[in-house]
């Protein structure tokens, strides 16, 4: 009599079919190189995925973002806007030696511009900025936004810091009194400043 394998035996009450191991091996391999696959799939999902989800992530921080805040100004919505920026810099810093610019938009009856600085915190010197040698800043009616001819430059006077600069649009040219306590001023104004060395 010939000795049979196990394997043998299966094959015989199968009745040519598959036998129980022979079908638990084959589903163990089909299920072994799924397992690789989806493993795989998982893997370059995750690779390719997570660039795509962070870059999407920072575009949407930066389109809902608030802007800097920059210059800000103070004083009635209605009234025209004053504006104070540094011909060298963007934002609210200048350097010493830098030049101020002087911005006037929606000055539909024009007028004068006055303009000065104090420190923003503790005691100093007052600043004078226009007018400036005796010459007003004069502001042409217009609605449309206009910068003035005249800056102001950030000279020795100056000592870095933090500052507000105040400016005041007047119907008549003011002196310093009368720009410190401006009654009936068109508009007014006040913007941070930062004098950096």
């Amino acid at each position: 009599m010939k000795t049979r394998r196990p394997d043998d035996l299966d094959e015989l009450l199968a009745r040519g079919g598959l036998s129980g191991p022979a079908r638990e091996r084959t589903l163990e391999a089909v299920l072994e190189v799924a397992r690789g696959e989806r493993s795989r799939f998982w893997r370059r999902l995750f690779y390719f995925a997570t660039p795509a989800v962070a870059t999407v992530a920072v575009g949407v921080m930066l389109l809902v973002r608030p802007a800097a805040p920059g210059f800000t100004p103070k004083g009635n919505p209605g009234a025209p806007l004053l504006e104070v920026a540094c011909k060298q810099s963007a934002g609210p810093r200048c350097p010493r030696g830098g030049t101020l610019l002087f911005r006037v938009a929606g000055a539909t009856a024009g007028g004068f511009l006055s303009a000065y600085a104090e420190p923003a915190s503790g005691p100093g010197e007052r600043v004078w900025y226009l007018p400036a040698g005796g010459e007003a800043a004069a502001v042409q009616a217009t609605e449309a936004p206009q910068l003035l001819r005249l800056g102001a430059r950030l000279g020795p006077e100056q000592p870095p810091g933090a500052y507000k600069v105040h400016l005041v649009l007047s119907k008549t040219p003011l002196d310093r009194a009368g720009a410190l306590a401006p009654e009936g001023a068109l508009a007014t104004a006040t913007w941070d400043l930062e004098v950096t060395p």
